[in-house]
């Protein structure tokens, strides 16, 4: 019966311990959260919350309080920097998330799929159809021709993205598509 009772008072101190381990990790954010807000601001580099005067309705207060205190939560810009270092730096982000691939030396490149992927164009693996060759080729001449008659020259940039400015950076197995990107396929189409 002693030994059961020493059981039982053992496991009772074992769990207050454990109770004010939890409650102290809980607390935890509130001994950090500073009441300085200047460095918090220049870091977001937007206007923080203020905090809620009493004259607010009495409805839009629980909210007002929670914006306030989410914008200066103790330990916050640690956990967001932890967080950006686990995701980017420590290789969450490795092989592919749902908008970018890990290239060499730590580059990333977007990648979302779909007809506007650029990975894909890059590949040659996304083109045109004639028809839409067709449409851009009469959209290009109608301008053209509607300029011209004014008397104004016109020309046509087409911005690069990171895939076709940085492609070495590209991860091991990606390259350029043997009939190029569909800005190769739209310049040959509008030479001829």
């Amino acid at each position: 019966m002693a030994a059961n009772n020493e059981k039982s008072k053992g496991q009772g101190i074992l769990e207050t311990v454990w109770v004010a381990l939890f409650v102290g990790i809980l607390l935890l954010p509130l001994a950090f959260t500073p009441f300085r807000a200047s460095s918090l601001k220049e870091m977001e580099k937007r206007a923080l919350a203020p905090f809620p005067s009493l004259d607010n309705r009495y409805i839009d207060y629980p909210k007002a309080i929670e914006d306030w205190y989410g914008d200066r939560f103790g330990l916050r810009g640690i956990l967001i920097g932890s967080y950006r270092q686990a995701r980017y730096q420590l290789g969450w982000l490795n092989a592919s998330s749902s908008d970018a691939i890990r290239g060499l030396e730590g580059w990333h490149f977007l990648s979302w799929g779909g007809d506007s992927d650029p990975i894909l164009d890059h590949t040659g693996a996304i083109r045109f159809s004639d028809n839409e060759l067709e449409r851009l080729e009469a959209y290009f001449e109608n301008w053209n021709r509607w300029l011209v008659d004014r008397g104004i020259d016109f020309y046509v940039l087409i911005a690069p993205n990171k895939v076709s400015v940085y492609p070495e950076f590209l991860p091991d197995g990606i390259e350029s598509g043997p009939y190029g990107s569909r800005v190769n396929q739209l310049l040959d189409r509008l030479d001829s």
